[in-house]
């Protein structure tokens, strides 16, 4: 199951079941796509570009804005290309990171992204939706994991798509609903 954020109104329901929860030992995954490893001001270590198939990489050394973590998104793996990471069996989010080091202009470069077989981003266009080249832009989404992988698969459209950084933390509804529902969750 796969939730894009931002859509929670159309969320009915939650089910826990019983042995639902991922055990409490894994450590996120942070991809420095294209990149070498990396670690941030706020001490977040991101390991260099693995678990693609497929693509190219591209680095600029041009400033990057809307964050600060600018270093992050001046690498890029760009083509037709697929992540894949092992996980456990459990509710996953996974933050994808973009910014258009090599475009500049709306339209230039548009494309698809599937998680775990669904099309989460569909005609996707980091100037248009950034606001322009060179800006910070980052898309998560809830994945529910029962066959032990994320599989994350990046189609071009109108020339080939590009990915910056990938994040995958585990989520565990109860403690933090707040990260991504736009409203706040009833007490239990």
């Amino acid at each position: 199951v796969v939730v894009p954020l931002g859509r929670a109104p159309d969320i009915g329901a939650f089910e826990f079941l019983p042995g639902d929860r991922t055990p409490h030992d894994f450590a996120p995954i942070r991809v420095n796509a294209g990149g070498a490893s990396y670690t941030g001001p706020d001490g977040q270590e991101w390991r260099e570009d693995s678990g693609f198939t497929g693509g190219q990489t591209n680095e600029t050394e041009a400033a990057i804005g809307k964050t600060e973590l600018g270093a992050l998104y001046q690498s890029e793996r760009f083509g037709a290309m697929s992540y894949r990471f092992p996980v456990r069996n459990g509710t996953y989010l996974v933050r994808l990171k973009f910014a258009e080091i090599y475009f500049t202009d709306r339209g230039e470069r548009i494309f698809d992204v599937v998680l775990n077989g669904r099309k989460v981003l569909e005609s996707f266009d980091i100037v248009a939706e950034a606001g322009g080249p060179r800006l910070a832009l980052d898309k998560q989404f809830l994945v529910r994991m029962t066959d032990g992988a994320i599989q994350i698969e990046f189609t071009p459209v109108i020339q080939e798509p590009k990915v910056s950084a990938i994040e995958i933390l585990l989520f565990d509804l109860r403690s933090d609903a707040r990260m991504v529902l736009p409203f706040d969750p009833p007490d239990q």
